[in-house]
């Protein structure tokens, strides 16, 4: 049995992939085997993935031959993986040299369900690199080493990307942990069933994985599978509603459910705002089913509480409309001043203060 199995599923990254192959080659640790999962990919992603499998023996390679999405690929490889622990790597990304082998030795050391290590973002288009262990720090004054989530409840969505953690195959394995089969916000129910089964868990305080962010990924997902936010929401709080954890994790996961949803709004808005009409349907539906189950007051300081009643108060129509006239008339009174914004232009007024 290989100490680590690292599952990467890839569909035309033909661009990235070179660099997280060679990323995983170079890790200190070297009990290892490496899945990957090619899915379907009409780019040269397939010939580099053959190369590398040559090369080197570790590697093992599933090809499908029709395109079925991340999720799918990630179970494939969990089915099959033989590791100890399991950890996942999105194929435009990359490791640092030593990540698995301290990603290995927190786990095993303390013989956790799985460790949340820290990561840096790295964005493309800029070059500029950011430090990210900012999620990680609602755990750590929990951290014996043998955390379990269900005592935090507050803060279990706060790392919640699987590529961030490594996690014991066998709990895995045992709790039927598995990825919803869509190509977009997949790792929600993996996340959702991971936590509903109390895992214990310990905090890994280093950037080892470096997250390279491309905006024409989100682009292309979001335009083509931007039902799939509310498909794995809904799949998600029935999980939970199901669960004897219902109690525990239930308003957390409307706080994470209605700021998420908020943060997509705003993404088609700005990218495909063709979809918006759709889009503010689907969301105003969801959100009047989830306000007549739960007292959604409970967590109005965690969330827009403001904007969550006025989707559900406005249909489609009434919205745009209110939306329009606020961007061509608007006043904000503020201590000492009046912000008047007219057909977008803002004017700076000074206030007459009366005693």
């Amino acid at each position: 049995m290989p100490k680590l199995s690292i599952i990467i599923p890839v569909y035309n990254v033909e661009k990235y992939l070179e660099q997280c192959l060679d990323s995983i080659l170079a890790q200190s640790i070297k009990d290892i085997e490496i899945i990957c999962i090619n899915d379907n990919s009409t780019d040269k992603s397939s010939k580099i993935l053959e190369k590398y499998a040559n090369y080197d023996k570790r590697i093992i390679l599933i090809n499908h031959i029709e395109n079925k999405g991340p999720g799918k690929s990630r179970n494939d490889g969990i089915e099959i993986a033989k590791g100890e622990y399991i950890m996942f790597i999105d194929p435009d990304d990359w490791f640092e040299n030593n990540a698995c082998e301290l990603a290995y030795n927190q786990i095993k050391q303390n013989n956790n369900d799985m460790v949340f290590f820290g990561f840096q973002r790295v964005y493309e288009e800029t070059g500029t690199t950011i430090v990210d262990t900012k999620k990680l720090k609602n755990f750590l004054e929990h951290t014996d080493n043998q955390i379990n989530l269900s005592q935090i409840q507050d803060n279990f969505l706060e790392a919640g990307y699987t590529w961030s953690q490594i996690y014991s195959r066998e709990f895995l394995i045992k709790n039927s942990i598995r990825y919803s089969e869509t190509y977009l916000c997949e790792d929600l129910i993996f996340v959702i069933r991971t936590i509903i089964n109390s895992p214990t868990i310990s905090i890994l305080n280093q950037p080892i994985y470096n997250y390279r962010i491309r905006k024409s990924s989100l682009c292309n997902s979001l335009k083509t599978f931007w039902k799939d936010i509310f498909l794995n929401r809904y799949m998600a709080l029935d999980i939970i509603e199901k669960s004897d954890k219902k109690s525990n994790f239930i308003y957390p996961y409307l706080i994470y459910l209605i700021t998420s949803v908020n943060y997509w709004f705003k993404q088609i808005s700005y990218q495909y705002p063709k979809y918006n009409k759709e889009f503010y349907i689907e969301m105003r539906n969801f959100y009047i089913e989830i306000n007549s189950k739960y007292d959604i007051k409970k967590i109005s300081d965690k969330i827009n509480y403001k904007q969550f009643k006025k989707i559900i108060n406005e249909p489609w129509k009434k919205y745009r409309i209110t939306n329009f006239i606020k961007n061509v008339f608007e006043i904000i009174n503020l201590d000492i001043y009046k912000i008047i914004t007219i057909f977008g232009i803002k004017l700076k007024l000074k206030r007459e203060i009366r005693n």
